[in-house]
């Protein structure tokens, strides 16, 4: 666990962060390839865990260390992924734009990585 945390903090680092751009995520993007799959993120501060955006703009967000479940809202405005938790972030919506590094793998103006995650077969 710990190496793939390494591996993937460098890559983040090596990338940088990606500024709102013409090569953001559409809103359509964004629906059609985060909404309803399960995705994993970190980002540049050694936070990590995962993430289910549903059709229902319901949300769930799970931090891996130290350990928080937690439940919110998802909306899109103006292409921006905004997101609101019932503890995180005490409770503050954050938004931001998403850029595709792969098909399945975005890196976020807040400096989140999410990767789409194929479940187990």
């Amino acid at each position: 666990m710990k190496d793939y945390l390494v591996f993937y903090f460098l890559a983040l680092v090596l990338a940088g962060p990606a500024p709102a751009a013409a090569g953001d995520l559409t809103t359509a993007e964004i629906r059609n390839r985060l909404v309803g799959q399960p995705i994993r993120w970190w980002d540049d501060g050694w936070s990590a865990g995962e993430l289910m955006l549903e059709p229902d703009g319901s949300a769930r967000l799970v931090l891996w260390a130290p350990f928080l479940q937690d439940e919110g809202t998802w909306r899109i405005e103006a292409g921006a992924l905004c997101t609101r938790w019932s503890s995180a972030r005490a409770g503050q919506e954050k938004c931001y734009r998403l850029r595709s590094q792969t098909d399945r793998r975005f890196l976020t103006t807040g400096g989140n990585v999410f990767e789409v995650t194929v479940p187990d077969a």
